[in-house]
């Protein structure tokens, strides 16, 4: 992961958001999953 990225993980199930099928569209769902090491994992924070 870069610098500047961040994962939430979820302290009751150790799952992370995720973004549904790796999509970059602004309306693309945000799902619980299993953590792995994908960008569709790994957020930034914007400007």
């Amino acid at each position: 992961m870069g610098d500047r990225c961040v994962k939430f993980v979820s302290r009751l199930g150790g799952t992370c958001f995720d973004i549904t099928s790796a999509s970059a569209a602004s309306s693309a769902k945000l799902i619980q999953y299993t953590c792995g090491t994908g960008t569709n994992q790994q957020f930034t924070r914007g400007a």
